[in-house]
């Protein structure tokens, strides 16, 4: 039976080595990049149809207020639907 020898370390051996960085920077790299292409057009898409569909909400609101007040302006001066928070992305 031989006994097992311990490996071999350098006595400065704090960090990663080079070539670990640039592996590590590729992966990182290319899975920033890849997807990013293909999707935005999608997201572009579902956020233009969602813009529209809350327009189209806005509008039956509107229509709804002057139907039963036979104005679109409030007492204040504004919109007479109540206002709603829209997020922005």
């Amino acid at each position: 039976m031989t006994p097992h020898a311990a490996p071999i370390r350098s006595a400065f051996c704090p960090g990663f080595t080079l070539i670990e960085l640039l592996v590590a920077i590729a992966i990182i790299a290319f899975w920033r990049r890849s997807p990013y292409p293909a999707t935005a057009p999608y997201m572009m898409r579902s956020r233009i149809l969602d813009a529209v569909a809350k327009l189209s909400d806005h509008h039956t609101r509107m229509e709804q207020y002057f139907l039963d007040r036979r104005t679109y302006v409030d007492d204040v001066g504004n919109c007479g639907i109540a206002r709603r928070r829209v997020r922005i992305r």
